[in-house]
């Protein structure tokens, strides 16, 4: 079940420009590569959902040979840096051990 997104999206304190490519947290503007882009649409498209890497790389990556294999985690990282207060406790962009990643629009206290 996929979640229609517009051209611009919010939560908690990070705005997101897909038409600009940028991603506004607070104050602070970061400007995103395409495929940073397309991965957190596919995120946000697919929230609550525990997506592996391999569907990652199925659906964002699809044939392309610029797969990144197990530095999917660097894009994650990288998206962390730009959406989370303290990318070193993410409360968007959730690592599940041993699976892949589950984006969070509205994390309990």
């Amino acid at each position: 079940l996929t979640r229609p997104i517009g051209s611009r999206e919010q939560f908690g304190n990070v705005r997101v420009d897909f038409e600009r490519f940028e991603v506004t947290r607070g104050d602070q503007q970061f400007s995103l590569t395409t495929r940073e882009m397309e991965l957190l649409r596919y995120f946000l498209e697919h929230e609550d959902v525990v997506l592996s890497r391999g569907r990652l790389q199925t659906d964002v990556w699809q044939d392309s040979v610029e797969w990144p294999g197990r530095s999917i985690d660097n894009f994650v990282m990288r998206l962390r840096k730009m959406i989370e207060t303290d990318s070193a406790s993410p409360r968007h962009l959730i690592s599940i051990r041993g699976t892949g990643y589950r984006f969070i629009r509205n994390p309990e206290n």
